[in-house]
């Protein structure tokens, strides 16, 4: 099981995007293989210090040694992919 967290602050737009587009990566590259938890640090900013977060979106890819961290909206699913080892073709051979 992969464990994700983005960390977000939502009233912002790049975060709402960032939000979006993980959902839709996930859906379309990892469906029923990922946990996600969705940290709102306008309401909880002490986890902006506990987990070591210094801008928002950004998603950590926990279950992974050591863990990656990916700052940004998302909005280029290549990175992550790349880092789970996932190919971004459907149409592979």
């Amino acid at each position: 099981m992969i464990r994700l967290q983005l960390y977000v602050s939502l009233g912002s737009p790049n975060s709402t995007t960032a939000l979006h587009n993980l959902r839709e990566i996930c859906r379309l590259h990892l469906a029923g293989q990922y946990e996600l938890e969705v940290v709102d640090l306008y309401e909880q900013p002490s986890r902006a210090l506990t987990d070591g977060v210094l801008m928002t979106p950004m998603l950590v890819l926990a279950s992974l040694d050591p863990p990656i961290s990916i700052i940004g909206n998302l909005s280029d699913p290549g990175p992550l992919l790349r880092a789970l080892e996932v190919a971004a073709d459907d149409d592979t051979e």
